[in-house]
């Protein structure tokens, strides 16, 4: 059982890692540099891979706990075995509840979405009004 959550936990929080890096730095990359709409598609594609990445994490989190229930039940006394295993299930427990709270706290419908269409349209990039917004120069003249 030991070697099994040791394997879990390793698979899972390097997974969460690599998978947190690649969305990171591809999705800022396809955001800043990319083709008009590129925006609206990286945050639409990093939104979507949330799950995935969270799923990964608590798995990683709950294997990485449950290894060190193993740990304690193998090397330590019956009483310290037990009094630690308590405090993992504890926090696992915890983990468990804050997680609920925070996904409670930050939670919102898709159709409460705030829409960027009317800065990040087509119509907008040349748009000589959100030129003189951002103070920038058009045909030479700074407005």
């Amino acid at each position: 059982l030991f070697y099994i959550f040791s394997v879990v936990t390793l698979v899972a929080n390097l997974r969460c890692v690599s998978m947190t890096t690649c969305i990171t730095v591809m999705g800022t990359g396809l955001a800043l540099r990319g083709p008009d709409g590129s925006m609206v598609k990286a945050v639409e594609g990093m939104y979507t891979q949330r799950l995935s990445v969270f799923t990964c994490f608590g798995i990683g989190i709950t294997s990485s706990l449950l290894t060190t229930v193993c740990i304690c039940c193998l090397v330590m006394e019956t009483i310290p075995a037990a009094v630690c295993s308590c405090m993992l299930l504890y926090a696992m427990i915890s983990t468990a509840r804050f997680t609920k709270q925070f996904h409670t706290l930050f939670h919102y419908e898709e159709e409460q979405t705030v829409s960027f269409d009317d800065l990040l349209g087509a119509s907008a990039v040349g748009n000589e009004a959100m030129l003189r917004l951002l103070g920038a120069e058009v045909n030479g003249e700074q407005l």
